[in-house]
Formats: C-alpha cells, sequence, structure tokens
C-alpha cells in the first residue's frame, strides 16, 4: 500500500500537469461524479455515479452506476488517492460516440493544501477539464481566509443565485476558487475551483441562461447513488 510520502510525490507530478486556461470548445455535455457510502454496510462499500448532462437541452443523456470496494484508507489532503480509480473506471466505460467536455467532481480541485485536490487529480488522469465542486469550504490551507470569514462574507454579499466571490491567497494573490450561491434559497456557498473562468461563467455572466443547472449533475448522481444502494 502507497504511504503519504508517496501520494505527495504523486501529487506533485500531477499539479506540474494542471492547465489553468480554458479550453477553446465549446462545452456541450458536463459530468458529475461522486462517490457515496452506506453506514448499513461495510465501512469501505461504496457506489460511485457518472451523469453525464447536455447543456442545450437541459437533460440528462447517460448515466452509470458501479459498486466499489475501497482499497485505499481516508487520509485528509489525499482523497484522490482513495476516490480517483473508481471515478477513472467510470469515465473508461463511456462510449468514443459520448462526448465529455467537462467533468464537475464532488471535491476540491486547486483549493488545496498542495493546490492538488481529487478534481485536479482526476481530471489530469482522465485528460478532461474539471471543476471541483465541495458542499464545505476547506479551510487548513495558509493565507486563505478562515471558515467564519467566508461565512460571513456569503451572508453578506452573495445576495441571489449566481452571486459569487472570489478565494484567493493573501501572500501572492493565487485564486483557488469560488464560493458561489447555488440557488436564491441556498443559506451556505458551493465551492468551485480549478477552471475559475468557468465559475465565472457558470454564475454571474450567465445566471440567467443555464450556468447553475450544472449543479443538478451531481444531485442526479446523489440521487442515483441513493437507489443504488437501496
Amino acid at each position: 500500500m502507497s504511504t503519504p510520502a508517496h501520494w505527495v510525490e504523486e501529487q506533485q507530478r500531477i499539479r506540474s500537469k494542471i492547465i489553468t486556461t480554458e479550453p477553446t470548445c465549446q462545452r456541450e455535455y458536463v459530468g458529475g461524479l461522486d462517490i457515496t457510502s452506506d453506514p448499513t454496510f461495510k465501512e469501505d462499500f461504496c457506489v460511485a455515479g457518472l451523469v453525464i448532462m447536455q447543456l442545450s437541452s437541459q437533460s440528462t443523456v447517460y448515466e452509470d452506476y458501479i459498486s466499489v470496494d475501497l482499497s485505499q484508507p481516508y487520509v485528509p489532503g489525499f482523497l484522490a488517492f482513495r476516490e480517483s480509480e473508481p471515478m477513472l473506471q467510470l469515465i473508461e466505460r463511456v462510449s468514443p460516440d459520448q462526448r465529455l467536455d467537462l467533468i464537475m467532481v464532488d471535491g476540491n480541485g486547486l483549493l488545496h493544501p498542495r493546490r492538488c485536490g481529487a478534481a485536479c487529480h482526476l481530471g489530469v488522469l482522465a485528460d478532461i477539464p474539471s471543476i471541483g465542486v465541495a458542499k464545505n469550504y476547506y479551510c487548513s490551507i495558509p493565507a486563505t481566509p478562515s471558515r467564519d470569514d467566508v461565512k460571513d462574507r456569503a451572508r453578506r454579499e452573495l445576495r441571489k443565485m449566481g452571486d459569487y466571490f472570489l478565494i484567493e491567497d493573501a501572500n501572492d494573490g493565487f485564486v483557488y476558487g469560488a464560493a458561489v450561491k447555488s440557488s436564491d434559497k441556498s443559506t451556505n456557498p458551493m465551492y468551485y475551483d480549478n477552471r475559475i473562468q468557468s465559475c465565472r461563467q457558470l454564475s454571474g455572466n450567465q445566471r440567467s441562461v443555464r450556468g447553475m443547472e450544472l449543479l443538478v449533475s451531481i444531485r442526479y448522481v446523489s440521487i442515483g447513488h441513493r437507489m443504488s444502494l437501496q
């Protein structure tokens, strides 16, 4: 079994391959990836899911789920080493006829102590542009706002769906991601990172068109997981 020391080296290698500039192609087919467990089963049994949406039609065009026994332990900061393999399997099962322009991963991307979270890790290995979408703020990174500061700012500034603010390094100005209000009624923002320009496009600039509908990919995956576990 690999050790965290080896994992750090691998994260550094993957980090060197991350591309943060935007692709020029139109993002029409977007995949949502997630892994979920059920406490009634054994600890490492999970279901991994991939749902692909076509943006122009706002419809689901592909769904796939696999049951897995995760062999690696969970170590904070190294989630990708536990979960990336089944996600890669799902991506590899997609037919070549089914285009996949962008993947959204339930987890962090650049918002990570070594700027290489699960979304970046998976995006590099799959060679597909990726965005991390997290429900909770990863606050153990030096020179970034605290969790309380982010929540306070979200309450003050995020008024309607699509509103966002950037999360930056106070020392070098590096942009880790953005806190985005995912619906008018939500009280807690979602945290997007890796493809920052995509964050902007998915929020304020295209709010009335289709932007935040991408979150439905992740929601569909969660629903599908619950069905698969039943």
